[in-house]
C-alpha cells in the first residue's frame, strides 16, 4: 500500500545521503538500490505467498549480518507486525539502522551490535537468541556450508533459514548435506529466480530445522571460514 511505498522511498533516501559519508552497500544509484536490495529482500514473502499462501512472518525473525538493513528493513516494512532483530558487526551501519527505524517509526525492531557468533554465546545474550527464531535471513554474508553453522543456532525447531545465494553454490548445498544434518537442518526447497532489468539468476534456498543444533555450534569465526575454505565437511 502507499505507505509502505512510503516508507521505502525514504529509506532509499536516507541510504543515498548515508553511503555518500560512509559505505553501507555496493550499489550506489537509486535503481540498483530498488531492484538488487529491496525487490530482492523481499523473495521470501514472493515465496511464502506463492507456495504457503501467507506473507506474514510470524514470531520472531532474525538478520544475521545486516549491513544496511537489509533485508530486515524491507522484510519489516513489507510484514508491520513482524517483530524483528538486525545483527551487524559494524557500529556506524547499526547507528544508522537506529536512526532508520525512528525515522521510519518502526515498532518491534531491535538492532544489535556485535558477531553473531559471539553474540550467542554471552551469558546476556545466549538466552534470548538461542533457537528463539521462528525465521532467520542472511543475505550474501558468508559462502557456504559457513553460513549454514552461523544462522543454524539461532532458529528454532521447525522454524526457517532463508539465505541469498548464487547459482554457483548449487553443487555446495549438495556436498554440505552431512554438515546440515549434524546442525539439525535439512534443505526444504531452492526457489530460483532473476532480478527485473537486470539478467542475474539467484537463488533462495530455504532450510528447515528439524532438530536442535549441537551447543558447540556456532564455533569461533576463524573455524568457521577454515570450514568454507578447506571444504572440511
Amino acid at each position: 500500500d502507499d505507505e509502505k511505498i512510503e516508507k521505502l522511498k525514504r529509506y532509499l533516501e536516507l541510504i543515498i545521503f548515508y553511503n555518500q559519508k560512509f559505505n553501507l552497500t555496493g550499489e550506489k544509484t537509486k535503481e540498483e538500490i530498488a531492484i538488487k536490495q529491496f525487490f530482492d529482500s523481499l523473495m521470501p514473502i514472493v515465496y511464502l505467498k506463492k507456495y504457503l499462501d501467507s506473507t506474514e512472518l510470524k514470531g520472531k525473525n532474525l538478520d544475521v549480518g545486516t549491513g544496511a538493513g537489509i533485508p530486515g528493513i524491507p522484510l519489516k516494512i513489507f510484514s508491520s507486525n513482524s517483530e524483528f532483530l538486525l545483527i551487524d558487526s559494524n557500529k556506524k551501519r547499526v547507528d544508522f539502522l537506529n536512526n532508520v527505524v525512528k525515522e521510519l517509526f518502526l515498532e518491534k525492531v531491535d538492532i544489535l551490535w556485535g558477531r553473531g557468533e559471539e553474540l550467542i554465546k554471552k551469558e546476556e545474550y545466549k538466552e534470548s537468541l538461542r533457537e528463539k527464531f521462528s525465521q532467520v535471513f542472511s543475505r550474501w554474508v558468508l559462502k557456504i556450508p559457513g553460513i549454514f553453522e552461523l544462522t543454524a543456532p539461532f532458529v528454532k525447531v521447525n522454524g526457517r533459514i532463508f539465505l541469498w545465494k548464487g547459482v554457483d553454490e548449487i553443487d555446495l548445498i549438495e556436498k554440505s548435506k552431512i554438515f546440515l544434518s549434524e546442525l539439525g537442518l535439512e534443505v526444504e526447497d531452492i526457489f530460483k529466480y532473476e532480478l527485473p532489468f537486470f539478467k542475474s539468476e539467484r537463488i533462495l534456498l530455504i532450510l528447515k530445522k528439524i532438530e536442535t543444533t549441537p551447543i558447540k555450534y556456532p564455533r569461533r569465526f576463524k573455524k568457521i571460514k577454515d570450514t568454507i575454505f578447506k571444504n572440511n565437511l
